[in-house]
């Protein structure tokens, strides 16, 4: 049996798909948060799930007053906004002792940062917009989408059988849940964690130096999948990769507008599977190969018995695919299969 080499040194991604996989993962991720000129966006979430917002406005003396600010969701029902904070960051601190206000102090280099926390609630599309009660900023909106579906998917998947094994037809979403459609992405998972994170959302609790709790294999408490179904073995891994396969680009609706996925098919007889080529979250949660890979976890780790353990996680791109191994800290896609 063939194994990836080992190199503990860098990111070991699961194929060998391109270079460039390979060193994008020391890049530095976002943390999800906007500055005031990104106003307008649009945010899709799934009801529970929440996404930090943040704006830095114009110049310190607009925003000392912090009471002045406002934040409001145009449909409470649909989200709720809490946890706001103020930061306030100086190149050089004030020094009290000599008497200087911080207010009346010298502005250049100091930056505010406001943020508000939302949560959506159900589903529907409403704005989240913050302004300064006083007028001295124009505020900004924040378009804000939530799914339908209890937590933005579903529980029941008929699932599909091949070479006797039955694998559910959709990704895992947030946890217990299937996507809505085959062609979603859904959540992404660090190896032995019930923590999913979307590509969107602020990456609030990832764990750069995930060991996996150091076990073996996915405890069950862990497996995001739902109820009846859980991460697949190596064995049903591999047996997947052997299967008849193409790669294939399909059309889905994405915060209604439509887009391309690309991923892979792999049939036996008249039974097909599409696993999309959903990306992965690097070890700092950056996002990467969207269209270009799919990476999907298994639920053991191979050991060479001495100093190696590692998690097994299937990989593929547009002309290749493989079972290999990765660092427990990545955020995998999760592909189910019936317990």
């Amino acid at each position: 049996m063939a194994y990836m080499a080992k190199n503990i040194n860098r990111l070991l991604i699961c194929t060998t798909l391109s270079m460039a996989l390979l060193t994008s993962c020391d890049k530095k991720s976002g943390d999800g948060r906007n500055s005031l000129t990104d106003g307008n966006r649009l945010i899709t979430l799934t009801v529970d799930e929440s996404y930090w917002v943040s704006i830095t406005p114009p110049s310190f003396t607009d925003i000392a007053d912090t009471a002045a600010l406002k934040w409001e969701s145009a449909s409470p029902d649909i989200v709720s906004i809490d946890s706001l904070s103020t930061i306030v960051s100086f190149e050089r601190k004030p020094d009290a002792a000599l008497g200087v206000d911080p207010i009346k102090w010298d502005t250049i280099g100091i930056t505010v940062t406001t943020s508000a926390k939302i949560t959506a609630k159900r589903e529907g599309e409403t704005t989240v917009s913050v302004s300064h009660s006083t007028d001295k900023w124009e505020g900004k909106n924040w378009i804000i989408n939530v799914r339908p579906g209890s937590s933005g998917g579903l529980t029941e998947d008929d699932g599909v059988v091949l070479n006797g094994v039955t694998w559910a037809t959709r990704n895992v979403n947030t946890p217990g849940f299937f996507v809505a459609n085959p062609e979603d992405y859904g959540f992404y998972y660090q190896w032995n964690s019930h923590t999913g994170w979307s590509v969107t959302s602020a990456k609030n609790g990832w764990d750069e130096s995930w060991n996996g709790d150091d076990t073996i294999s996915w405890i069950k408490i862990n497996d995001p999948c739902p109820k009846g179904w859980r991460i697949p073995t190596y064995q049903e891994l591999d047996t997947l990769a052997k299967i008849d396969s193409r790669w294939e680009t399909r059309k889905n609706t994405v915060d209604n507008r439509e887009v391309n996925v690309s991923g892979r098919v792999f049939e036996d007889g008249s039974n097909t599977l599409f696993l999309p080529a959903a990306g992965y979250l690097s070890r700092e949660g950056t996002y990467y190969e969207d269209h270009l890979g799919g990476f999907y976890w298994g639920g053991e780790v191979y050991s060479d018995g001495v100093t190696y353990r590692y998690p097994y996680c299937f990989s593929f791109g547009s002309s290749e695919m493989k079972v290999g191994d990765n660092f427990h800290f990545v955020g995998f896609s999760c592909r189910c299969v019936k317990e």
